[in-house]
């Protein structure tokens, strides 16, 4: 049986990774021009304000492939736990 967690937005999540939703790490994170996790994003849930930001991922479109995590060549995107 899977799990459920709600995000910081309420949003629930299932699965068995339902309490992990990616963030982005600023220190690590180099803003590159064209974002790997960004274009690897299934969902779409990666964004940025402009180019010299560090992307943002909105919990309510991911839905935890973590493809992101796996594209990073710097590893900037962490997987902390909801809970």
């Amino acid at each position: 049986m899977g799990r459920e967690a709600a995000d910081s937005q309420g949003v629930l999540r299932y699965g068995i990774w339902a309490d992990i939703v990616p963030k982005v790490d600023p220190e690590r994170c180099r803003r590159c021009a064209d974002c790997a996790a960004k274009s690897t994003c299934l969902a779409g849930a990666l964004s940025r304000q402009n180019q010299e930001s560090v992307p943002v991922v909105d919990e309510g479109f991911c839905f935890g492939c973590y493809s992101c995590a796996g594209a990073c060549p710097f590893k900037a995107i962490l997987l902390p736990r909801l809970r």
